[in-house]
């Protein structure tokens, strides 16, 4: 098969300045990544020079075997990655005969789910796969972008200037941005900042929205209404609207935008409220960057990119209050800045 072939076999999808690349026997793999990915989704892969994973699924002898191929840009221990990067809930076990190290989802399984062996990894077809493989791709990819750093955050452009949200899980990331979103900002992405280091640059990274229950811009809400979203049950029982965000708001495609202001959510209050703050070392815990951004470096590294990165940036506490007043807050203060 030519070149050109091969590679219109594959969907590609960019995160930061990298591609990954999904192709093979198994359908369902892709349409799990295209459910959450859609929005990353590319047709042109860009550069030569841009990191690229590559990720093939294809049949074993055994039925219920599935065998998933990583090609890397660089080599990677992809045994000792998975232990680093994806440890919090998984179980794992390893086999002393062959050297392989397995990893399931679950305590209680008789059986592991996945088993790597270098750039391999083998899938029990049976249990809950695609999730784990397709984000140990994704990881995978981000890790070998070094000028890049990714956070647990909300990202959005506001009149060309990149904005995160920073806060716990159900602090109201997703509420504020998705209001500042209704208000004709960019929304870039609702979990994820993609900060490009070298020029201090967000960039999008468009996962599916995830939408718990609360408060909603009106044309979120009528949007959501038409159906173009599903709903999940996660583990602990409440649920969530996943839907792509251009299916609810318009989408700037422009890459990159300067990062300018960073915000640090907090408490909930009658009204909104922010002040300006120089972050100390006691900040830096709160970034949450992405374990394989951090892969492989010393934590004297990590904190002083985490601490360059804040002194380029305006840092603000903010209480929530409302959220059509904070989102107000929140453009006003940027627009400042």
């Amino acid at each position: 098969m030519r070149c050109a072939d091969v590679a219109r076999s594959y969907d590609a999808y960019r995160f930061g300045d990298g591609i990954l690349e999904v192709g093979g026997s198994e359908p369902a793999l892709r349409d799990y990544i295209t459910a959450l990915y859609g929005d990353c989704r590319v047709k042109q892969r860009g550069a030569a020079r841009s990191p690229t994973v590559r990720c093939t699924v294809g049949p074993t002898e055994h039925r219920h075997v599935a065998q998933v191929g990583f090609e890397d840009p660089e080599p990677l221990d992809a045994s000792d990655f998975v232990a680093s990067v994806h440890s919090r809930g998984h179980h794992e076990w390893f086999g002393a005969a062959d050297g392989r190290r397995s990893q399931t989802e679950s305590a209680d399984s008789r059986s592991p789910a996945i088993t790597l062996c270098g750039s391999v990894a083998l899938v029990d077809r049976r249990k809950p796969w695609h999730a784990p493989i397709a984000h140990l791709g994704i990881n995978r990819l981000l890790h070998f972008q070094r000028d890049m750093l990714f956070f647990h955050a909300a990202s959005l452009g506001i009149g060309g200037a990149g904005v995160l949200l920073f806060g716990d899980k159900c602090a109201g990331k997703t509420t504020t941005a998705l209001f500042l979103a209704a208000r004709g900002h960019d929304l870039m992405s609702d979990e994820v900042g993609a900060v490009r280091t070298r020029d201090h640059e967000l960039l999008p990274f468009r996962r599916a929205l995830s939408i718990r229950p609360g408060p909603l811009p009106r044309v979120v809400r009528e949007r959501l209404g038409g159906g173009s979203c599903r709903r999940e049950t996660l583990a602990d029982g409440t649920t969530r609207i996943r839907a792509r965000i251009s299916s609810l708001l318009r989408v700037n495609e422009s890459a990159a935008t300067a990062l300018k202001c960073a915000f640090f959510l907090s408490c909930f209050a009658g009204t909104p409220q922010a002040r300006a703050i120089t972050p100390g070392t006691g900040h830096l815990a709160h970034l949450k960057p992405f374990g394989c951004s951090l892969y492989g470096a010393s934590k004297r590294t990590v904190a002083f990119r985490l601490a360059a990165l804040l002194s380029r940036t305006r840092v603000y506490a903010l209480s929530l209050g409302p959220a059509q007043a904070t989102a107000a807050l929140v453009e006003r203060l940027v627009e400042q800045a």
